[in-house]
């Protein structure tokens, strides 16, 4: 990555700090009863960039904790573009994709790692989840052929909440517990 300071490039709802972590639990309503629903996220950024196609990219590294060892490691790349835009890939062969710019806009549509798109529904959305309730969040939807989800981004947290809609109505899927 040409580095122009990447504290100032970044957006607020995306804030970055090598070595940042963020550990997230699963929705009872969707989990509740089953092994998930005693299972931990947790994100981390990495100290180390990678370079893919001559350009750099921060690395997280997501992890599945709790529950009898058996972990699943995530791991996922992305920068910031020129204009502080959010730029993911999903491993190193996938072609990366906007996730979202630097001053987002409700309407605005950006491409999505799964099979649809994303659109911003909301700048100044409100999530309640079982610890807190986040407000003047920027809410994301990803509509794909087989599900829609929304992610809520707090500035200078990021990601608070992801949900799922299930039979017409909005159940948290991950929500945030600690940063």
């Amino acid at each position: 990555m040409v580095v122009w300071n990447y504290t100032e490039a970044q957006t607020s709802y995306f804030p970055v700090e090598k070595g940042s972590k963020w550990t997230y639990a699963y929705g009872k309503e969707i989990y509740g009863g089953t092994p998930y629903e005693d299972y931990k996220f947790e994100v981390e950024i990495l100290e180390n960039e990678e370079t893919i196609d001559g350009k750099e990219y921060f690395v997280s590294k997501g992890k599945m904790v709790g529950g009898k060892g058996d972990d699943v490691v995530v791991t996922s790349y992305f920068r910031f573009g020129n204009d502080g835009s959010i730029i993911t890939r999903q491993d190193k062969a996938t072609e990366e994709i906007v996730q979202f710019s630097n001053e987002p806009k409700v309407g605005d549509k950006f491409g999505s790692q799964q099979d649809g798109s994303s659109k911003v529904l909301d700048l100044n959305a409100t999530i309640t989840t079982p610890t807190t309730t986040h407000s003047n969040c920027l809410m994301v939807e990803v509509a794909a052929s087989e599900s829609t989800t929304r992610v809520y981004y707090q500035k200078n947290i990021g990601m608070v909440a992801t949900t799922m809609i299930m039979d017409g109505s909005e159940k948290i899927f991950i929500y945030l517990l600690s940063k």
